[in-house]
């Protein structure tokens, strides 16, 4: 099972997508960094005012910044405006010395052609320690090195492999097979022993 950048970009279009972002970007971080803190509302708390994320990572990677990072991301198709509404945005509301020593980093499950022009651009103010760009090619890259995740989208977004499927996924599917869905403990009643191994 392989995630491309096109089915990235074509669950952008759909109304889940802006508030499953966060939740996708969530989960990769924990996937691939060892974090201290990680803050990233999702689901119906996109709405929520502040930074779309806030990451504190000890060891980062080549998605996600070491040290303290904060986080923009939209599914608008106009991902220039988009970046640098939020950047400008976010440059008055951090002070310089936090964001001198933190990374800003913006992104969107779109592919943007203009993405290293943006870079370049923000990049020259000089007011963030540096500046990520993530856009579906990078959120391709990074699903391919977490498979968890990238079944978890998968399901999320119905482009799973043949016979293929998680675990939790798979216990949804059999205890719901009777008239009454078995509960967990249902399935372990009367074995005690076999709950503390």
């Amino acid at each position: 099972m392989r995630i491309t950048a096109t089915q990235i970009e074509q669950w952008a279009d759909t109304r889940d997508a802006q508030g499953m972002l966060p939740i996708l970007i969530r989960r990769l971080i924990s996937a691939t960094t060892t974090i201290t803190a990680l803050s990233m509302p999702g689901g119906d708390s996109v709405s929520t005012s502040g930074w779309d994320g806030i990451v504190q990572a000890d060891k980062g990677n080549i998605w996600v910044p070491d040290g303290a990072s904060f986080w923009e991301m939209g599914c608008s198709s106009d991902i220039i405006t988009k970046a640098r509404s939020d950047f400008r945005k976010r440059n008055q509301q951090i002070s310089p010395q936090e964001a001198a020593k933190s990374c800003f980093v913006f992104v969107s499950p779109r592919r943007w052609p203009k993405k290293d022009s943006w870079l370049k651009e923000a990049r020259a103010e000089n007011i963030w320690s540096d500046v990520y760009a993530l856009d579906a090619n990078d959120l391709e890259a990074w699903l391919e090195n977490t498979p968890a995740v990238a079944l978890w989208f998968g399901e999320l977004t119905g482009h799973t492999g043949a016979g293929i499927e998680s675990i939790s996924h798979f216990w949804e599917r059999w205890r719901n097979q009777s008239q009454f869905p078995l509960t967990k403990e249902t399935l372990l009643a009367g074995r005690e022993e076999e709950k503390t191994r």
